[in-house]
């Protein structure tokens, strides 16, 4: 190339930059000027919103007051704890990062169980007991509880990873439903993507800092593929619980107990549909093996269902997956049993 191009080449290059730019602030100027690009907001139904990670799919508002009288999943009264969430938005109290000196920290992962749907008082459901009950028995423990309704494992070892983890947990305890295999979410996250399709906005809490100043880019990271994309409607998972269903979630947990040295208790709920008859043996036993597959510790509370109805009149359920608040105190005793025991013989 000769000197006497050198500068036409130059000069050919800045004129096509300059256009560029150009463009693209016409472009978004149209953008702002009529309106066209979506804008960024915080996607929130009652007690829930569209969370930044879309594994997890959604998420408790975070110190969300009560709000009426409906106890639906989305705004029910019972989910708060003395009229809050934590600052978390979890049905729990505050919990401090840092782990006090001989503490036994037990991290709840689990669903509306854990959450305890239809129990009025938080301090009836199985977290908060199974912390006095440890406590009355001299072990200084200190139950966090993250349980969300409708998560299934995938949700509850995404949000483990996510927060779990940051609170240096000995034990997580997996509060486990026989429908945890199925992406069922109970309706809130059906409702939440609705809720921002036909809002036409963009979740706050999954947009990068930039998406907020430019309506560029939210038109053509945003809009534009949502012009080319079917609607998805999400569809609850079919089918029983399977080995093949149990081993990813499971796998990935053992992976995380090891990096993060902890230990992991598996605590099956049964269905509560004719205990004494019971149509679902396979499926725990399915988690039984699993369990020892993946070198977790295991607690079928079956049994101690079972030994509660015999021994008391009073309801052990509220529906068929649901405890009552005497289903809750016999999840926890038997859980507070199994804990003491295993630390003493260590």
């Amino acid at each position: 190339m000769s000197d006497s191009q050198t500068p036409s080449l130059r000069t050919g290059l800045l004129v096509s930059a300059v256009a560029s730019l150009l463009l693209l602030l016409l472009a978004e100027g149209i953008l702002r000027f009529w309106d066209l690009a979506p804008s960024v907001e915080l996607i929130q139904i009652g007690r829930f919103r569209l969370a930044a990670d879309p594994r997890i799919g959604y998420e408790p508002v975070p110190k969300l007051p009560e709000g009426g009288e409906d106890p639906s999943f989305h705004s029910y009264r019972f989910y708060a704890y003395r009229g809050f969430g934590n600052s978390l938005g979890y049905r729990d109290t505050e919990h401090s990062i840092e782990k006090e000196e001989g503490s036994y920290r037990i991290v709840v992962l689990g669903d509306s169980i854990a959450a305890g749907l239809h129990v009025l008082s938080y301090e009836d459901t199985f977290p908060w007991l199974l912390q006095a009950y440890l406590r009355e028995g001299d072990i200084e423990a200190d139950v966090i509880n993250l349980g969300v309704s409708g998560y299934n494992t995938d949700q509850e070892i995404a949000t483990l990873r996510a927060r779990g983890v940051d609170f240096d947990p000995d034990l997580i305890l997996l509060a486990y439903c026989l429908n945890d295999h199925q992406r069922v979410s109970s309706g809130i996250l059906r409702a939440l993507r609705e809720t921002q399709r036909e809002r036409g906005v963009v979740n706050r809490l999954a947009a990068p800092p930039w998406a907020t100043r430019s309506a560029l880019y939210r038109f053509v990271r945003y809009a534009l593929p949502n012009w080319f994309t079917a609607r998805r409607v999400e569809q609850p998972d079919g089918g029983r619980l399977t080995a093949e269903g149990i081993d990813a979630a499971f796998g990935e947990l053992a992976d995380l107990a090891r990096i993060n040295d902890f230990q992991v208790l598996v605590a099956v709920f049964p269905r509560f549909q004719g205990l004494s008859e019971y149509a679902w043996k396979a499926e725990h036993q399915l988690l039984a093996e699993a369990s020892r597959q993946y070198g977790f510790l295991h607690l079928d509370l079956l049994p101690d269902y079972r030994d509660c109805e015999t021994a008391s009149p009073l309801q052990l359920s509220s529906d068929e997956w649901h405890p009552s608040a005497h289903g809750h105190r016999c999840a926890a005793r038997a859980m507070a049993d199994f804990i003491a025991a295993r630390s003493s013989t260590n």
